[in-house]
């Protein structure tokens, strides 16, 4: 019974929460993300024709989502956003639009110094070329292997430095099945994302913008999609 999963109440949000970036007469993105918030909605769809500014609500909407405390009822050490597009260009866009306010993969490793940002994963399929990556921002948020990538381990993933992962619909399947063994082995409704946002999502197909969702908690979850 999803009413019985999504019954966890979560705080109201702090004072001033707005959307910095946008002008004062825009407030689509303050609403969404109040609305977000809203436990007893989980799914939510953000509508509107090209160039109504759905993306840039989106990117706010991360920014801020990624910086506020943890959902009651998480077991993440930080607020844990998987943010999905249906092609790798889409999520590479995400991903360069957001690397400003996010630290690379490799920040946490000591040598890098200590950071107050919190980390961002380009999640890319093992089989992608790096040289087919157009966006050289991006590179620093993927993990890099030989002329490909690499993938992350659970608890890498689970790492409380890490808030936001990009990637495609179909890539989160990787994501999806990391979750459902830890799921099987602990048992638990509990464990997942916070938020899985889907950004495009009108040009996905239904089947993978489904294990995208597969990702969020099951007990309170929270997922939003974008799109025209």
């Amino acid at each position: 019974d999803l009413r019985k999963e999504t019954e966890l109440p979560l705080p109201r949000p702090p004072p001033g929460f707005a959307a910095p970036s946008l002008p004062p007469s825009n407030r689509t993105t303050t609403i969404t993300t109040n609305n977000t918030n809203d436990c007893r909605r989980p799914m939510h769809c953000i509508l509107g024709p090209p160039g109504t500014g759905k993306t840039r609500t989106l990117l706010e909407c991360v920014m801020q989502l990624a910086h506020q405390l943890v959902p009651p009822g998480s077991l993440n050490k930080c607020t844990k956003l998987l943010v999905a597009a249906p092609s790798p260009v889409a999520a590479d866009i995400i991903c360069q639009r957001l690397a400003p306010y996010f630290d690379g993969w490799n920040a946490s490793n000591p040598s890098s110094g200590p950071s107050s940002k919190q980390r961002m994963l380009r999640l890319n399929a093992v089989n992608r070329p790096r040289h087919w990556v157009v966006m050289p921002k991006t590179l620093k948020h993927c993990i890099p292997d030989g002329s490909s990538f690499g993938l992350p381990t659970w608890a890498q993933v689970m790492d409380p430095t890490l808030s936001v992962i990009v990637c495609t619909c179909a890539m989160s399947s990787y994501v999806s099945h990391l979750i459902e063994t830890q799921r099987n082995a602990k048992t638990s409704n509990t464990i997942g994302f916070d938020y899985v946002i889907i950004d495009e999502a009108a040009q996905a197909l239904e089947a993978e913008a489904l294990i995208a969702v597969q990702c969020a908690r099951r007990v309170s979850p929270r997922v939003v999609l974008f799109g025209d």
